[in-house]
Formats: structure tokens, C-alpha cells, sequence
């Protein structure tokens, strides 16, 4: 999901859906996939990212930025050497191979769904405001 055009050669085949505002729709079609291509050069830590692992969707990507803090390599993902292109396809296909097993991995993650959970980072985001208006 995203705006940019450009058509990446990989060997497998896959759709893109330009970029969306509406979670649910975002949820839908997460839920819709086997798991999410991430093929991104410069990201921290990317949403969608967590939102694929918050529906038990396992992840192909770089392994650059904050991604591999969420991303454990063949455990519920796979994080490929920075920007080579033969790697992420290989990814992809450890990946389709092994999705089952991978999303059960982030099924019972429990660390994930701890930490990774929409209404505590919405509390400790308004307690930090709170504390930057009270000082």
C-alpha cells in the first residue's frame, strides 16, 4: 500500500493498493493478504508494520531502521540484507513457505501483544503530554 508506482521485479506475484487513510479498510486488507512486502530504504518504525503483526500477518523487509525491533528474523518475518533485491525475494519465498508456522509464532508472541497495544501507547502518549503541560 503506498503511492509509489514504481514496479519492483521480484519473482513471485503480488498487488498494490494505493495508500488509504481508513484503519479499517488498512485492517481489511491486511487480513486479506498472507503477509505484507515491505520493501522500503529509510523507515523507523513503519505502522503498517504493526499493524501486519497485530493481524498476525508475517513480514518481508529490510532489515534497516527500528524494523528488526519488531521483525525477528524466521521467527515471525523475515528481514533481508539491506536493499539486495535477490535476499528479499528470497524472503519472500522462506515466507510463503513457512506462514503458517510464522503467524502462529506471532499468534502466541506475547511480548508483541503487550507492548504493541493501541489503547496503552494512546495512554502513554496522553500521559506524556501531560507531563510536558504540567512542567
Amino acid at each position: 500500500m503506498g503511492s509509489n508506482t514504481e514496479r519492483v521485479e521480484i519473482n513471485h506475484s503480488y498487488f498494490s493498493k494505493n495508500l488509504t487513510n481508513s484503519k479499517y479498510e488498512v485492517a481489511k486488507i491486511i487480513n486479506c493478504s498472507d503477509f505484507l512486502l515491505f520493501p522500503s530504504k529509510a523507515d523507523n518504525l513503519p505502522n503498517v508494520v504493526l499493524e501486519s503483526l497485530a493481524c498476525n500477518k508475517p513480514v518481508v523487509a529490510y532489515d534497516i531502521g527500528g524494523v528488526n525491533e519488531v521483525i525477528k528474523h524466521k521467527f515471525n518475518g523475515y528481514l533481508a540484507k539491506p536493499f539486495n533485491k535477490d535476499d528479499f525475494s528470497q524472503g519472500i519465498t522462506y515466507v510463503l513457505k513457512n506462514c503458517k508456522k510464522l503467524s502462529n509464532n506471532i499468534s502466541k508472541d506475547k511480548y508483541f501483544k503487550k507492548h504493541i497495544d493501541e489503547n496503552r501507547i494512546k495512554k502513554e502518549y496522553f500521559n506524556f503530554f501531560q507531563e510536558i503541560i504540567n512542567n
